[in-house]
């Protein structure tokens, strides 16, 4: 006898629905049309995506009409069945709907007990109100949106694990206070977000801190970190900060492009990669506080002293080194510094924006300077040099 074969109508509903996950909303929606059994699939899918492409489609014109975008968002709402593990609401759409009808939606998430909620306009509003009563929420982005002030009667997200603020007009009150009613946060990323002036972290269950600040942000006067558990650090400033204040005893990830070391001198035993933004005189006698430093990154490099002096122990674990320069007076000092205290260096790279002439003589130079192993082999790339005459 012949072995039987198994179509999609023998799967269970839970592994259908799982499968029309996998395809955009519209789609998991006609697919309704095949038999009475998917009739009714899409009703029980987990997540809803709502975006220009699936709504432009949905309503079969080439640029959908406001009435037609918000009948089809009311009427998918209206009969959907479970609950919700993800909602997702973004697109140029949002610019023409008004903010009540959006709370309104985002309130039915909320009844649905939805736990991953990413929302991004095109235009900077306040966040709906209905956000802050979502309280089975594990993951929260929001992308555009103003967040001066929290809602009166929020209380906390109990369970959120992952908080993403992206493009955030924020103020330092509101982050502060919001922190503490996020008890199991792990992970915070603070991404091109302005207002900010003396940012606060403090959390005892955060595991993962981001903060990428907007070149054009000047408005950063100081940044504390107080995380007891905090295993990884990312700061991204293009601007010098008056204060920095970290307390991260078994931080072992950093990564930053602020140019200053002294704040993470705490971390030195840990720190293993470093990107720097400008170094200055004494910041080139401290890297050998950082013995377990693998690789280092230095853009911007203008402030080098021209001579440097005093023995230093050996960068044991150093293997990388990157400087973006301005001339060669400024890559020879922390050139010669880290071939004659790094024994493990395999690759070096020295760029610069514009290119300058002397290579060949550079070169020479380069290889001729005193270092820590003379068995190492070093792979040197020069990017954006001119060859010499």
């Amino acid at each position: 006898m012949a072995p039987s074969r198994m179509g999609l109508n023998d799967f269970p509903d839970s592994l259908l629905c799982l499968i029309l996950t996998r395809v955009p909303l519209d789609q998991a929606i006609r697919c309704s049309v095949l038999s009475k059994r998917w009739k009714l699939l899409w009703r029980f899918l987990p997540i809803l995506d709502f975006s220009d492409d699936m709504l432009y489609s949905s309503a079969r014109l080439p640029s959908a009409r406001l009435p037609e975008i918000q009948n089809i968002i009311d009427g998918i709402l209206k009969l959907h069945s479970v609950s919700l593990e993800a909602f997702d609401f973004h697109g140029v759409f949002t610019s023409s709907i008004s903010s009540a009808k959006i709370d309104e939606w985002i309130h039915h998430a909320a009844l649905k007990d939805v736990t991953k909620l990413r929302l991004q306009f095109r235009r900077v509003v306040a966040v709906p109100t209905s956000v802050f009563t979502c309280c089975k929420l594990r993951s929260l982005t929001l992308m555009n949106f103003s967040l001066e002030n929290m809602h009166g009667s929020f209380s906390g997200f109990p369970c959120l694990v992952s908080l993403f603020l992206v493009n955030i007009k924020l103020n330092d009150k509101t982050l502060e206070l919001m922190l503490p009613l996020c008890p199991v946060l792990r992970g915070l990323f603070v991404l091109d977000c302005h207002g900010l002036q003396r940012v606060k972290i403090c959390s005892t269950s955060l595991l993962l801190l981001k903060l990428d600040f907007p070149p054009s942000c000047n408005e950063i006067k100081a940044i504390t970190a107080k995380c007891p558990r905090l295993c990884s650090l990312t700061i991204q400033i293009m601007h010098h900060v008056e204060k920095m204040e970290f307390e991260l005893p078994i931080c072992s990830d950093l990564s930053t492009t602020v140019s200053r070391l002294e704040p993470f001198t705490a971390l030195k035993s840990l720190m293993k990669v470093a990107f720097l933004n400008g170094i200055y005189e004494g910041n080139v006698s401290n890297l050998h506080q950082f013995p377990y430093l693998t690789q280092i990154c230095i853009d911007n490099a203008r402030y080098l002293a021209r001579n440097i002096s005093g023995a230093a122990p050996l960068l044991k674990n150093l293997e990388q080194a990157h400087l973006n320069v301005a001339s060669l007076n400024d890559a020879i000092p922390l050139l010669a510094y880290l071939l004659q205290h790094a024994p493990a260096m395999k690759t070096l790279i020295v760029s610069r924006q514009q290119g300058f002439d002397g290579a060949l003589e550079f070169v020479n130079m380069l290889f001729n300077l005193p270092r820590a192993s003379k068995e190492a082999k070093i792979l040197l790339s020069l990017k954006n040099f001119k060859g010499s005459e």
